[in-house]
């Protein structure tokens, strides 16, 4: 049996984040998601957090933090049927386009309990209030996400909403690929590759600009911890990014929107423009592949 909803959320249209880009037909993250060794790290740490789960448990319900074009919900389910554990699965994300995308990607699913707001996830409780039990949920992840949310504050009331939902004993998958340490032992390609795309445009960078706020591992461990969680896990995974990969990332809004933030005259470019230029320097560079370094946690609510 299926189901499958989405609960739009008309307010998101009045919202104040003018830095985040919204997905569409041409420019999403569906592509990247479907890169092999990307589903790998994130199906790893799914399997991984399930063994700090009761042996015998036979339903979850599933919280997905800004699930985006629903790979989360995807790999959870499939994980899931082949337990033998019946799931829930809520994704959360304030991009509609995402949300339906990800609704699309489980249709063929039938096994598949899927519900999706449109919202934010430092606001948990109340966008759930009603669609989850009031003694908590079993699980609740934040997959390569958590970084493109601007601001400390805003990043430590996330962790603060996730643990509140989780009931005691329930974990937390988190992972992330944007810290200190994401460009691996290859930070000079990354920077080239950057670099190259605002010379593209015969651009330089805006060094009064901060494209992004990257924290370190032990930061995000502390933002955790200071939730009320345990770190029952902790890992560095290297992921080697292929050709493919980086020509889908480089299509995703985004990422393209993050890159290009700090370059002299941002706004002239469409994301067109921006798009075909990091692609083209990846020809150009000759780079056929990429490490990237992911930093994973599972933690746990104390019972």
């Amino acid at each position: 049996m299926q189901t499958i909803k989405i609960f739009p959320n008309k307010s998101i249209g009045e919202d104040v984040d003018k830095r985040r880009v919204e997905q569409s037909e041409a420019y999403n993250f569906v592509e990247f998601s479907e890169i092999g060794e990307y589903r790998k790290v994130n199906e790893n740490l799914l399997l991984t957090a399930l063994q700090f789960l009761p042996k015998n448990i036979r339903k979850i319900i599933h919280v997905d933090n800004a699930t985006g074009t629903g790979l989360i919900p995807q790999l959870a389910a499939q994980i899931y049927h082949k337990k033998g554990i019946e799931a829930t699965i809520i994704g959360i994300d304030p991009d509609l386009y995402a949300l339906k995308k990800a609704a699309d990607s489980m249709r063929n699913i039938d096994h598949i309990h899927l519900l999706l707001f449109q919202g934010y996830g430092q606001h948990l409780e109340e966008l759930l209030k009603g669609h989850i039990p009031s003694t908590g949920v079993d699980v609740v992840s934040i997959h390569d996400a958590i970084h493109e949310i601007p601001g400390k504050e805003i990043k430590r009331a996330i962790f603060a909403s996730q643990a509140k939902i989780l009931k005691p004993g329930g974990i937390q998958t988190y992972n992330s690929s944007f810290t200190t340490i994401g460009n691996a032992d290859a930070g000079l390609k990354w920077g080239r590759w950057k670099m190259g795309a605002f010379s593209y445009f015969n651009e330089k960078r805006n060094k009064s600009i901060t494209a992004m706020e990257v924290f370190s591992p032990a930061e995000y461990t502390k933002m955790i911890i200071d939730s009320g969680l345990k770190i029952v896990h902790e890992a560095i995974k290297t992921v080697v990014l292929s050709l493919d990969a980086l020509k889908a990332i480089s299509r995703y809004p985004e990422y393209v929107n993050g890159i290009f933030r700090d370059m002299e005259n941002t706004a002239k470019y469409t994301l067109l423009e921006k798009s075909n230029a990091l692609i083209s320097v990846l020809e150009k560079e000759g780079l056929t592949a990429l490490p990237r370094q992911w930093h994973e946690i599972v933690a746990q609510k104390p019972a």
